[in-house]
């Protein structure tokens, strides 16, 4: 059975092989890259994939910091949708403190617009998704059952996950600062002023990044030559 990838995976070499094909999804939507069928099949080391990886960009490098791009065109966004001085919006605003729950769902889809990127910032609130996953594990062991029954209790079970994530107004962000960190995670090109370059200096952070918060890993634990755990 494969590991989360919310599993804590302490060493690189723990890794799973399917999570990992997860991350570099990821990365290709990120980056703005494409991934052949072949690319990894030589690869055994960290720092060999972060070199594939990296090939891969072929855009000019201007070494303009990301970070304070992405959280300026954030507090510009964040400013004309609510209607206050991007003056006031630091780093460590509270998002909750921006974004009265009242009309929450509208104005966040708002607000995506404006900054002209999908981020998911809602949710459902812990409850509703607890009780929406012992739902679907009731409907498998119902299989044992009847599989009517399994069936209706799955399908009810799934579209509560669709109504949760279109409905849910708890926000998933602390502060702004979280929220420019997903930004460059999950969009990193569309986070800079110019689309067209990379800072490259910046890019093998945010990969070890990725992998540190998405696995739990040491820091440590990336360094170049370090082995892939599926590779004898």
């Amino acid at each position: 059975m494969n590991k989360h990838p919310d599993t804590n995976y302490n060493r690189f070499e723990e890794i799973d092989s399917e999570d990992l094909e997860d991350i570099l999804m990821q990365i290709e939507h990120s980056f703005e890259i494409k991934f052949d069928h072949d690319d990894f099949l030589k690869v055994t080391t960290y720092g060999e994939m972060c070199d594939v990886i990296f090939s891969k960009v072929e855009l000019a490098n201007n070494n303009g910091c990301t970070s304070q791009q992405a959280f300026y065109k954030l507090r510009m966004a964040i400013a004309d949708t609510f209607s206050i001085d991007s003056g006031i919006i630091k780093s460590d605003t509270l998002i909750e403190n921006i974004v009265p729950r009242k009309n929450r769902i509208r104005m966040i889809k708002e607000l995506k617009r404006n900054l002209g990127i999908n981020l998911k910032i809602l949710s459902p609130p812990l409850w509703f998704i607890i009780a929406d996953i012992v739902l679907f594990l009731l409907g498998l062991c119902a299989f044992f059952f009847s599989w009517k029954i399994a069936v209706v209790i799955i399908v009810i079970s799934v579209l509560g996950f669709i109504i949760g994530d279109v409905f849910g107004k708890e926000i998933d962000f602390e502060t702004v600062r979280d929220l420019v960190k997903e930004m460059i995670h999950k969009h990193y090109l569309k986070s800079r002023r110019d689309k067209l370059t990379v800072n490259k200096e910046e890019m093998q952070q945010i990969l070890d990044d990725i992998l540190i918060e998405t696995f739990y890993l040491e820091r440590s634990s990336l360094v170049r030559d370090v082995k892939f755990g599926w590779i004898k």
